[in-house]
């Protein structure tokens, strides 16, 4: 039995498409991404430092007024602050530049947002809770 040629033609022109897909499908492939700490005999093309290299912290300062609820100079609220990313400071006139409340009120606020976005929204709760801990084993707790 003898196939029509109009058929075959039909037949033959719709595996030409298939195929023609299937390779453009094949080649579009996003390759796997070569390991940047690979060692290669060629050029390196990624910069390995980059990769090996940490992060750096920034730290961040909160001006404080009152040095009684924070124990200033306790280094168990030093490592509780440095873990949450920030450090109190003092904020008292000096000499030779007098305290401006809007400026620290500003600076104050902006980095308890940087914190909050990286903490969440209770991080002063955890802090004071940490502080108190500290307090109660360094015996510097009244009451």
């Amino acid at each position: 039995m003898k196939i029509p040629t109009s058929i075959s033609r039909q037949v033959h022109f719709i595996i030409a498409i298939a195929a023609t897909l299937l390779l453009f499908s094949c080649s579009s492939q996003k390759k796997k991404s070569q390991n940047p700490f690979a060692l290669s005999g060629t050029t390196d093309f990624y910069n390995t430092e980059k990769f090996e290299s940490k992060k750096k912290h920034r730290d961040r300062y909160l001006y404080a007024y009152n040095m009684r609820k924070i124990l200033y100079g306790n280094p168990c609220v030093t490592e509780v602050t440095k873990a949450f990313g920030f450090e109190y400071i003092p904020a008292f006139d000096s000499p030779d530049e007098p305290r401006n409340d809007l400026h620290i009120w500003a600076h104050n606020f902006v980095t308890s947002i940087a914190i909050t976005f990286r903490h969440g929204p209770l991080w002063k709760r955890k802090v004071k809770k940490r502080i108190r801990y500290c307090a109660e084993t360094s015996g510097d707790f009244n009451g």
